[in-house]
């Protein structure tokens, strides 16, 4: 058996093109995913051998570098080549595969689910999948949820959801935080106005005369689900902003510079 001629690589290829070499033959040859059983001990003995006689071969041809160390980036379409090491797992350890993802969501995916579109290589071979990502509702800041066969070939994916900053709400737990600006006139005087909800409704809220700026008002069942039962629900909390009129009477400033 010529173990470099099964691999397709030559006794002078380097470690990682030899393993690359390895991981997609025996990703495309796996019994899981419908290859034969036979061609894939084939493929897997002759790794073996070719590593077992590394040292042999370093002192004949010299070092061989390894693989070079990858950064993720949540915007590039994650290929099997990418992910290397899991492909490791999927062969020598476990009989499925997966492959870890990052995507961003805004704040009211998170609180109220919705789908996220990804396109995903999962194998040299291939076309790329277009896959429909669920977001679960009450989804948390860097959760991973796992979705089995998405893409099919018993790959399960590993998406890692970051929700991104929002220039309106927070969350905290399951309860949602907003800000509201209201105007000088509206804190000494009270008023009611329609704010908007997270899922893009309207509540009326009512703040009472003499409003300090900073108060927060309640209102109760309007926040996120929790993420176990989504029976359960936060509040929405919005907190008073200050927002000083541009032109303001030269009798009211009067008295104030007479306090």
């Amino acid at each position: 058996m010529n173990a470099y001629k099964i691999l397709g690589v030559t006794p002078t290829s380097t470690d990682a093109e030899i393993k690359k070499a390895y991981r997609r033959l025996a990703s495309k040859h796996h019994p899981d995913k419908g290859g034969n059983t036979a061609n894939f001990q084939e493929i897997k003995k002759a790794y073996d051998d070719i590593e077992s006689g590394k040292a042999e071969r370093e002192l004949k041809y010299g070092s061989r570098p390894g693989p070079q160390a990858r950064t993720h980036n949540p915007y590039h379409k994650v290929s099997a080549e990418d992910m290397q090491d899991f492909a490791d797992l999927f062969v020598n350890r476990q009989s499925r595969a997966f492959i870890k993802l990052d995507a961003q969501i805004s704040i009211r995916n998170a609180v109220t689910g919705g789908t996220r579109y990804m396109t995903i290589q999962t194998d040299h071979n291939t076309a790329p999948v277009s896959v429909e990502i669920p977001i679960p509702i009450g989804t948390r800041q860097n959760e991973t949820v796992t979705y089995p066969n998405l893409v099919g070939n018993n790959i399960d994916l590993h998406v890692t959801f970051h929700i991104i900053p929002d220039m309106i709400w927070t969350i905290d737990g399951i309860d949602l935080n907003r800000k509201e600006n209201f105007s000088f006139w509206d804190l000494i005087n009270g008023a009611t106005r329609d704010v908007d909800t997270i899922t893009g409704g309207k509540v009326r809220v009512k703040i009472p005369p003499l409003t300090q700026p900073g108060t927060k008002l309640k209102l109760k069942s309007l926040g996120g689900h929790s993420r176990n039962n989504h029976m359960i629900r936060g509040d929405m909390y919005v907190e008073v902003v200050a927002k000083l009129p541009k032109d303001i009477p030269e009798s009211i400033l009067s008295r104030i510079k007479d306090l």
